[in-house]
């Protein structure tokens, strides 16, 4: 009966410190690749124009209607076959929220995008939920702008490089 009891002990004991550090890589995680910092609307404006600049006359493969209610792929096929190179890596984005005054940066590398279930982008949002764009689909397109968005209070950059 104490052979079990020291048995059952250790499993807790395993299992806490299995949380502890799951909690801690995710922080770890969170502090490496997530930032958000106080930006003005001039430096947040260069850097979306700096970003933007290097991928050209590229087009996103998202397009999102001006309310920002839907997306929807539009360019994915032509993205696809003008691609060319290197694989993406990382997911990227940028969002500025004018009426706060903050900059967040996020950057997801493609090996945690391909733990998502079945391997596809969800955004937790009643009208995104038609969007249909894999991982497998944002390699196939190769690196560039995904979607790109502004109104009056936020503006979205999201890039794959």
């Amino acid at each position: 009966m104490r052979r079990w009891l020291w048995i059952l002990l250790g499993l807790l004991v395993t299992c806490v410190v299995i949380m502890v550090a799951v909690v801690g890589a995710g922080v770890y995680y969170m502090h490496r690749h997530v930032r958000i910092q106080n930006a003005t609307l001039s430096v947040v404006d260069a850097q979306f124009t700096s970003i933007m600049r290097r991928f050209g006359d590229q087009p996103p493969l998202l397009e999102m209607s001006i309310d920002g209610e839907d997306v929807r792929v539009v360019n994915l096929e032509r993205r696809a076959a003008r691609a060319q190179g290197r694989q993406p890596r990382v997911l990227h984005v940028l969002v500025y929220d004018a009426p706060e005054g903050k900059r967040v940066n996020l950057s997801l590398p493609f090996w945690i995008l391909r733990l998502l279930p079945h391997g596809k982008l969800k955004v937790s949002h009643a009208h995104l939920d038609r969007l249909q764009l894999s991982v497998d689909d944002l390699e196939r397109a190769g690196p560039g702008i995904v979607l790109s968005h502004r109104d009056d209070r936020v503006r979205l950059l999201v890039w794959t490089d």
